[in-house]
């Protein structure tokens, strides 16, 4: 049995009184089954592509959620961080300016002790030659 339908070609764009003077193409409902079975696995085929775009895109999409989860966690600990570096700046000021003090006086009593030694070399100096002179006054 070879029933024809009449099937309407949208796809040549020609203007709108070309389409009406061409005539339909008659199809037999084998060539239109097939052609249903021809457009029902296309479908399919594209279901299935967009369901595996679909599948990629949720996984990108998890992917970035977990990525911007873990910089949102690692940008709550940069204010704590900052005290801690601050604190630690602080005492290490602190620390440097007690060094620096003990170092000022360090260098004051090596000052001192330099004087000191020179006077304790001048007064050696001084005794030398005044034994040197009481020799000389007794030897005469």
């Amino acid at each position: 049995m070879t029933e024809t339908v009449a099937a309407k070609d949208d796809h040549d764009g020609g203007s709108a009184a070309n389409k009406e003077n061409v005539a339909p193409k008659r199809l037999t409902i084998e060539e239109a089954e097939a052609a249903l079975q021809a457009a029902s696995e296309q479908e399919s085929s594209l279901e299935a592509e967009l369901e595996k775009l679909y599948a990629r895109a949720a996984h990108l999409c998890e992917a970035e959620s977990r990525n911007l989860a873990y910089a949102a966690e690692q940008h709550k600990q940069v204010p704590g961080a900052v005290r801690k570096l601050q604190e630690t700046l602080a005492q290490t000021s602190g620390i440097a300016d007690e060094l620096s003090g003990r170092v000022r006086r360090l260098d004051t009593l090596r000052g001192r002790l330099e004087e000191t030694v020179k006077l304790v070399d001048d007064m050696l100096e001084l005794r030398e030659c005044s034994d040197h002179v009481m020799r000389a006054i007794t030897s005469e």
